[in-house]
Parts: C-alpha cells; structure tokens; sequence
C-alpha cells in the first residue's frame, strides 16, 4: 500500500519528486522499443545515416538488455513498481513492455527486407528476439482460460491481473508473428486472446480497462491500444466478429475522448488532467484508422497542433499534463517524450515525407 501512494503522489505532484526521494535514474526499455519503432519509421521515408546509427544503437540496445530467468525473453522496467493491484520487483519482464520492443523488432525485420543496408548493420537477428518475446507471452506469463476458446493474458508471470490492452497487445505480436514464422501455436493463442476482449466489450463500443471491480474505468489510450492492435490483426485475417467490434470499438473512442481543440480526455469521465500520453496515442490511433475515417487525418493534425501549441516547451521537450489553467511540466522521458517522438514520426511520414 506504501509503495502505491508513494507511485500515485509522484504521478500527481507538479514538482519532479524522483532525486528527492532517491530515484536512480535509469535506461526503460519500453522508452527505448518507443524510440526504436518511430526511427525506423523514419528511416523508412529518409534512408538518413543518422538514422541508420540510430536503429543500429536502439535496437542493439535492447537486443542485450532484456531480463534473465525467464522462458523466451521478456523485457521490464529497471526500477520496482506498483500499481493499482501489486508491486513487481525491478527487472521483472512484463507483457507490455515485450509487447513494444516486439513491435519494434517487427518493424525492424519489415525494413530490412526491403533495405538490406539496415540488415548490414545488425549484430543479431531481430526476428530471433521476437520469437523469444512470443515464447515468454505463451510459456511465461499466466493465462486466464475461461472458455474453451478464450484467454487471457496476465501483466506477468506472478501476478493474476487480467487487462484487454495487455490481451491484444500480446495476441497483436502473435498474430504478425504467425505470417512470418508459420507457428500454429501462435495463431491459436491469439484468436483466442481476442475472442475474450471482443466478448466483453460493451454494447456502446467500450471496454473497461479489466473486468475486476477495482479496473471498471475507461480510458483513452488503453482503447487506443486495443483498437491499433485489432486493426494490425485484421491486415492479415478476416474476422467479421472483429470488423464489427472495431467498428463500434472506434465510434465510441472518437465520440467519447476527441475533443473539437484537440484535446483528449484522458477518462471517459471526463475527470482528470489531459495527458500528453492520451494525445500521442490518439494521433497513432486516427492515423491506423485513415483507410475508414475520412476525418481521421484532419483530427490527428489538430491533436498535434494542440500538443504543439500547449504543452511544448521552447527548450524542445512536451509537458506531461494539463488541468484547466495548471500545467504539469516535468518532462517525463517514456511516458511523454518517446510517446511524442513516435506519434510526431508517425505523422511526418504520413503527410510530408512518404506521401
């Protein structure tokens, strides 16, 4: 309990606690997977050196740092953490943090295919470290099997905590994974994974953050989560269940979170700051969606202009959350700055470079 107020006071006091409570600063790898999959991308419009260094030193990065002891590999954070339900020791690999250095890594071996420089490059074979997370996702973490076709997935292999955005994260990777390596196993455990989260989502398009009493809340980037990660899916697979759910999935995001500024609500609530990391997510989720939204580029660019216009700081970092007139501004490096870096990527590709 000590662990989670003192996590919750830290999030919410507008002065950067860390170095007054003893905070080592250290390296996160999903900060780092984040800084990874936006240069790649940018590499893919510029072919820039620069770049190139930069996909060489990320992802070798990662590549040697990920945690021991585990089926597979999986990748956590430096530090001890606590959340709502437990506290993980640091160096405990979880499935969100394997999910982005996976989705990295899968970007990775897409650009090398068509870019055998960036292979070049390479001291290790990116394909291998996605494997190696889909055996941690099937082998290391606890499932949640409540139906003869349904699971779910645990945040790790010690706790029991079931959430929708670490569910599709998980079958997301196992599904792209399956194109490419043929593993039946994968496919199963993926289907699976999302026939639990479509069967609980509500009747207006939402999905609580997990079906235990404490995580009935709703919020803006987990969806956005869940809806990239089922959109990734459908590229390969045909799925009317899934296309519907999408479908109203989208609506009710668009309808609940998008406000006509730019803003995004963080809950559905409408309590609580505006966070940066709700905005960046946003603009990955609108841009995911072009294909069937005709408003989407629009309301991405307007997202961005407002990030842009409101929370950027003139010595070149984003602010971390904004409540009526008051504005958090620590610069928190992965929860903000790498979350910018890759919605920014994203959509400087989309409508200036790769067009």
């Amino acid at each position: 309990m000590v662990d989670i107020v003192l996590t919750q006071i830290i999030k919410r006091s507008p002065v950067n606690l860390r170095s007054i409570l003893g905070v080592e600063k250290g390296v996160n790898a999903k900060g780092m997977a984040l800084f990874l999959n936006a240069v790649v991308r940018r590499y893919r419009c510029t072919h820039s050196p620069r770049h190139l260094e930069l996909i060489q030193e990320l992802s070798a990065w990662l590549h040697e740092n990920h945690s021991e002891g585990v089926t597979g590999k999986g990748w956590g954070y430096y530090f001890p953490w606590a959340n709502r339900a437990f506290t993980i020791p640091g160096g405990t690999p979880n499935a969100v943090a394997t999910a982005f250095v996976a989705q990295a890594m899968l970007d990775l071996v897409n650009l090398c295919e068509t870019n055998p420089e960036v292979s070049e490059v390479l001291d290790f074979d990116p394909l291998q470290d996605v494997f190696d997370a889909c055996e941690f996702f099937i082998r290391g973490l606890n499932k949640l099997e409540s139906g003869p076709d349904e699971i779910c997935f645990s945040y790790t292999g010690y706790d029991q905590r079931y959430l929708h955005n670490i569910n599709v994260l998980c079958a997301q990777i196992l599904g792209q994974t399956y194109q490419i390596m043929n593993r039946p196993e994968y496919m199963e455990h993926a289907s699976r994974a999302l026939n639990y989260t479509v069967r609980r989502q509500h009747e207006n398009g939402a999905w609580r953050y997990g079906e235990s009493a404490r995580e009935g809340f709703i919020d803006s980037f987990h969806t956005g989560y869940i809806l990239v990660g089922m959109k990734k899916w459908l590229v390969f697979y045909e799925d009317p269940a899934l296309v519907e759910s999408l479908e109203r999935g989208y609506h009710f995001w668009k309808k609940m979170f998008l406000l006509p500024d730019g803003r995004v609500r963080t809950y559905s609530s409408g309590k609580g700051p505006v966070d940066l990391h709700s905005v960046a997510q946003a603009v990955l989720t609108l841009l995911e969606f072009k294909d069937q939204d005709p408003e989407a580029e629009d309301l991405a660019l307007r997202s961005l202009e407002w990030a842009i216009d409101h929370m950027h700081d003139i010595r070149g970092y984003f602010y971390y959350q904004q409540a009526g007139v008051f504005t958090n501004r620590i610069p928190y490096l992965r929860w903000v700055q790498a979350w910018m870096y890759l919605s920014m990527s994203a959509a400087i590709n989309e409508f200036f470079l790769c067009r």
